[in-house]
């Protein structure tokens, strides 16, 4: 379902509004789905069947149109040329490169045919939504990368969505680790420490007051006071589902995580669970539709390898801070200790004074 972004809807009411306009059966997971479709079609055995192989999954392979592809031997001369142009743009694709809504497709053909465990299946009319999910915002950047798509379910809690979202600050190291870096193995992860977070959703803040957090949005809810915006209204997200959302569809709404790492989320579809289609198995919502390849920082000293090091106060270092490398860190910042005649690990010392901070990228 798509709607003007300036009308909110009520996903509860949404829901039933629709289980009025569909039969009493359309829920329940029907095992013989093939007659349920012959029914509705009135269609004969025979052509159920032609329909049946025309929409086999494993056409979404291109792999199979080349078995239909037509014989060069009968063409006349001139059009050889137009063959090998054919041969170029139609030669088998390299799988690891396929599209990701392929490949979903393929992985969602693969759940129907799965037997879901009686308590593990959607039981009751439900919805499904589709939301997109942004990189970390870059007020510098002035502009929006996405990171991941995902299917929800109108009874998933809002906890679920936000144990899914991937983040490449929620990797990074907490600590200085100039003085050693092999410490940073031990180090815990930001995303261990900052548990907190919030989604921002229609004039109200959802909270995750899981594992005794600390209720962040405070600070928001303030702010909006001294500004005149309004009152915020606060929940607790580990006990709000979607289905009692009130929601715009293509609105951008805000998630928010470690203390100022913000997220924008877009609802971009609501519709009902079509149990002919549709994944059945509860368990395996939110499911993720498509990811991004994101965006990677390369070495700044042998551009070659991805960055793991943030530097700061390096005499080396044309900008401040700088981003290195894992090899580039140690030869160029470090040097050997001379108390030890072998060049061990952790037989390094510093070569001058400066910081190094772990950089995770996903």
């Amino acid at each position: 379902m798509t709607s003007d972004e300036n009308e909110l809807i009520n996903l509860k009411e949404f829901l039933e509004k629709k289980i009025g306009l569909v039969r009493e059966d359309y829920f329940k997971k029907n095992k013989n789905v093939q007659e349920m479709i012959k029914s509705d079609l009135d269609l004969t055995d025979e052509a159920f069947s032609r329909l049946e192989e025309m929409c086999n999954p494993q056409y979404l392979n291109s792999d199979e149109f080349q078995k239909e592809k037509m014989e060069i031997d009968d063409l006349d001369a001139e059009h050889v040329s137009f063959v090998d142009f054919l041969k170029i743009n139609y030669a088998r694709p390299n799988r690891r490169n396929q599209p990701i809504e392929i490949k979903f497709l393929k992985n969602l053909s693969r759940l129907n045919e799965l037997d879901p465990e009686p308590e593990d299946q959607i039981s009751t009319p439900d919805i499904i939504l589709s939301v997109q999910i942004s990189q970390p915002l870059n007020t510098k950047l002035r502009k929006v990368a996405w990171s991941e798509d995902f299917y929800l379910l109108g009874q998933n809690y809002l906890t679920e969505l936000k144990d899914k979202i991937t983040c490449h600050r929620n990797e990074i190291k907490i600590g200085e680790f100039s003085e050693d870096p092999n410490q940073v193995v031990s180090a815990p992860l930001m995303k261990g420490v900052i548990k907190s977070g919030y989604f921002f959703i229609e004039e109200t803040l959802y909270n995750d007051m899981r594992n005794e957090n600390n209720d962040c949005s405070e600070n928001v809810k303030k702010w909006a006071i001294e500004n005149k915006i309004g009152v915020l209204e606060s929940k607790k997200m580990e006990e709000t589902k979607f289905i009692d959302l009130t929601i715009k569809i293509g609105f951008p709404y805000l998630y928010n995580h470690l203390g100022n790492c913000e997220h924008l989320i877009i609802f971009t579809g609501v519709k009902l669970v079509n149990p002919s289609s549709d994944c059945y198995i509860r368990s395996k919502y939110p499911i993720l539709k498509d990811k991004s390849r994101g965006r990677f920082t390369f070495c700044w000293c042998c551009n070659k390898i991805y960055a793991k090091w943030i530097v700061c106060n390096s005499k080396y270092a044309v900008d401040d801070p700088t981003f290195l490398c894992e090899r580039c860190l140690r030869n160029t910042h470090y040097v050997e200790n001379e108390n030890n005649q072998e060049n061990e690990e952790g037989s390094l010392r510093k070569a001058f004074d400066f910081k190094a901070f772990h950089y995770s990228q996903i």
